[in-house]
């Protein structure tokens, strides 16, 4: 009696010394089992992103349930895309002990996960936790981890854009028809190019984000629907990506239809023929980003569609290179010849010749596809072997001559100042 006394007052000691026995005797929830793991998705998941979610399993679990939590009890998720929670919600697993579902938009299959925090996605033996066919779309914490499970960190981000149409110095030609751009989308894989000229006609494209990283690089081109070219004149350009509501604006339009993309191209691209180029822009971004209770992303830029242009703006000896302006070369030393363009970089070439001078001939043809997107080029032509005198240097863009200037040769003992 005496030795079960005391155990009783260790017991109570040890109780009111960890917060009562209360605390003491509450049971700590443990998983019992680790025969389930999860190997996708890990880390960062952006809402509106399709991923491939997948683990594995002991060979004696014959299907897995796939929940989440935020912080209360664990949600189902609709693994099967049916708009619905249930029995059917459940994954096989193979042979191997493996188990999958391909590009679920984990946004989709349970809303929790479509607002930006950090949660755990547990995947469960769909017989410890359902029966009759059955699944239960909440369970408490206890239950989960008493049941065969694992569990990984997710961390939901929003849907990221980022985004630039690829001009050179802020012009396109207009021997272009069409404009490339390029960027990243995390989450939404559907975005709508919109492209409004000087006049209000708009061009519209939509196109689909590989799955991967989320980069796209495409080619829209500068037509109505109907195939009128835009016209020459500053262009306001736009991608729009959805929010984790997948509709634009408040998800209406004016006339009720769902916001969808295909709504909202149609919507912009049909607009009446009296309203002009500001009022176009306005009423695009009246429905999309600009309208309240709207989580669209947007991306806007303005270029000039303009005529091909390609210019010299230096010439001058290797040496001194880098003042902008004409200067007078030496024969034998190397001249550099540079100045700027709107044509876009590899898809045109730009050549500098000697079209007259006291030997044209002796001065070789240069040619260059490679500038910057600021459009400034350059080439060094050798001046060996050449006779002194005045020449004319042509430069030709695609074949075109585009500019000319003149540029004196001094003797390679002359007392001439250069310029």
């Amino acid at each position: 009696m005496e030795r079960t006394r005391a155990a009783v007052a260790v017991v109570l000691a040890l109780g009111v010394s960890l917060g009562g026995l209360g605390a003491f005797w509450t049971p700590v929830a443990t998983a019992s089992h680790e025969s389930i793991e999860i190997s996708s998705p890990e880390g960062e998941y952006f809402v509106g992103q399709a991923v491939n979610v997948s683990g594995s399993a002991n060979r004696s679990v014959e299907s897995v349930a796939v929940y989440a939590r935020g912080g209360g009890d664990w949600q189902l998720l609709d693994v099967n895309r049916d708009g619905e929670l249930g029995g059917d919600d459940t994954l096989a697993v193979d042979e191997q002990g493996n188990w999958s579902v391909r590009n679920l938009v984990l946004s989709n299959a349970n809303r929790l996960l479509s607002f930006p925090g950090d949660y755990r996605l547990g995947v469960v033996n769909a017989s410890d936790v359902g029966a009759n066919g059955s699944l239960p779309t909440s369970l408490d914490p206890t239950r989960f981890v008493r049941a065969e499970s694992g569990q990984t960190i997710l961390r939901v981000s929003r849907t990221r854009l980022r985004g630039s149409f690829v001009t050179v110095g802020g012009e396109l030609s207009s021997e272009n028809a069409e404009v490339t751009v390029r960027g990243t989308s995390r989450g939404g894989r559907e975005l709508l190019v919109v492209l409004v000229d000087s006049r209000g006609r708009v061009a519209t494209d939509q196109l689909q984000v590989p799955r991967g990283n989320g980069s796209f690089d495409v080619d829209v081109a500068l037509r109505t629907d109907d195939g009128t070219a835009l016209a020459e004149g500053p262009v306001q350009a736009y991608v729009l990506a959805l929010g984790r509501d997948e509709r634009a604006g408040d998800g209406h339009l004016p006339d009720g239809t769902n916001a969808t993309l295909d709504a909202v191209a149609e919507y912009v691209a049909h607009h009446p023929a009296r309203l002009d180029a500001r009022q176009v822009r306005e009423r695009f971004l009246d429905q999309t980003v600009d309208e309240a209770g709207s989580d669209d992303l947007l991306v806007a830029e303005r270029f000039d569609y303009v005529e091909s242009t390609t210019t010299i703006t230096t010439v001058a000896p290797e040496s001194q290179f880098g003042r902008e302006g004409i200067y007078a070369v030496t024969v034998g030393e190397r001249m550099v010849v540079a100045g700027e363009t709107n044509l876009l970089p590899g898809d045109s070439t730009i050549s500098v010749e000697a079209v007259s001078g006291p030997t044209p001939g002796r001065i070789p043809v240069v040619w260059t596809h490679d500038w910057d997107s600021d459009g400034n080029w350059s080439v060094a032509v050798d001046t060996d072997g050449v006779e002194p005198g005045v020449y004319a240097l042509s430069v030709e863009a695609d074949g075109e001559t585009d500019d000319q200037v003149f540029v004196r040769v001094l003797p390679e003992f002359g007392n001439e100042t250069p310029g």
